[in-house]
């Protein structure tokens, strides 16, 4: 199976635990990352930042997306 099958019911879910979306909000910028959808990547970061803002993962992706230059 492909990522992108794996996670495709994840985003049909309306609500989830925040660790979860945590988990989902990761994998979605790491798989955006490694198919080069940068646009994708900072559109999750920030979709994850709302509810979630002191998440210090954020800080990691912040600094690896400002290393894009996309």
């Amino acid at each position: 199976e492909d990522a992108s099958d794996l996670l495709a019911p994840l985003f049909l879910r309306r609500e989830f635990h925040v660790s979860e979306f945590n988990s989902l909000c990761s994998a979605a910028i790491e798989f955006s990352l490694l198919t080069k959808q940068y646009h994708a990547a900072r559109v999750w970061l920030d979709t994850w930042s709302q509810p979630d803002p002191k998440n210090p993962r954020l800080d990691f992706y912040r600094e690896l997306l400002q290393k894009v230059k996309a």
